[in-house]
């Protein structure tokens, strides 16, 4: 089965038929490519004429949340917000989407998940958490392989980008080195802006900083963290792990 891509670029810099947060329509305009221009080279995207936006900054709009209304247009090139306000000038080029009727804000930040549990959704739902954690999550994950884990993940961030998640932080469990870089693939294809949450074993120490070098480094909307299980009991592997510390070197 062939998955739809979500290139960082299209989300970033072009979000053309893509809502901005949850529960918003699409928008119902792009303006057209014009003759010889290719459509990925486009690096400036003008949302026009939103009924409502957020900036989330007090000196950019009225209140603690810097609310805009009526006509808000916004400005985003290469990638990042160049300009909030009404009536702004569209630079030459630019892609244009119709934004009226919508409504504007920053993307969340989801600070915990686990995309790779798509696999289970809906599995062991009579159990309580033990018996969901023991038949369901703990058995499941070891028989992912690398093929099934991008599919499996790609699904669930595409679903976050869908409900306005922009930013996540992915708690991932030890798994081998291919299903790793499956895993991560399947995030950075997707466009969200992601935190790789490792959590190792003290056995599975040199895992980390290779994964953090070769798969996380060259992606400009990755990085990585060491995580741990709570519980005094892994303070000891939690120290070793620490001596091996997680760098882009």
């Amino acid at each position: 089965m062939n998955f739809p891509k979500m290139s960082r670029r299209r989300l970033l810099a072009g979000l053309g038929g893509v809502p901005l947060a949850a529960g918003l329509p699409a928008a119902r305009h792009d303006s057209a490519v014009r003759p010889g221009e290719a459509p990925a080279e486009r690096r400036t995207t003008v949302l026009r004429g939103a009924d409502l936006a957020l900036t989330m900054d007090p000196e950019v709009g009225d209140g603690p949340l810097g609310l805009l209304e009526d006509g808000v247009d916004v400005v985003m090139r290469d990638g990042a917000i160049a300009a909030v306000g009404r009536g702004l000038d569209v630079p030459p080029g630019a892609r244009v989407v119709d934004a009226a009727g919508t409504f504007v804000l920053p993307g969340f930040v989801d600070l915990h998940n686990h995309l790779w549990q798509s696999s289970i959704r809906g599995g062991c739902a009579a159990q309580d958490v033990h018996g969901w954690l023991a038949a369901c999550n703990r058995s499941t994950l070891p028989r992912i392989d690398a093929r099934d884990m991008y599919r499996f993940v790609h699904l669930a961030a595409l679903d976050a980008l869908q409900t306005g998640v922009t930013t996540l932080v992915d708690w991932v469990h030890a798994i081998p080195y291919d299903t790793s870089a499956s895993y991560i693939r399947a995030l950075d294809d997707s466009g969200l802006r992601f935190v790789y949450a490792m959590a190792q074993s003290a056995a599975d120490r040199d895992l980390l900083p290779r994964v953090a070098k070769e798969l996380l480094a060259p992606l400009p909307l990755a990085s990585a963290q060491v995580s741990a299980h709570a519980g005094m009991s892994l303070l000891k592997e939690l120290r070793l792990l620490h001596e091996r510390p997680v760098t882009w070197e």
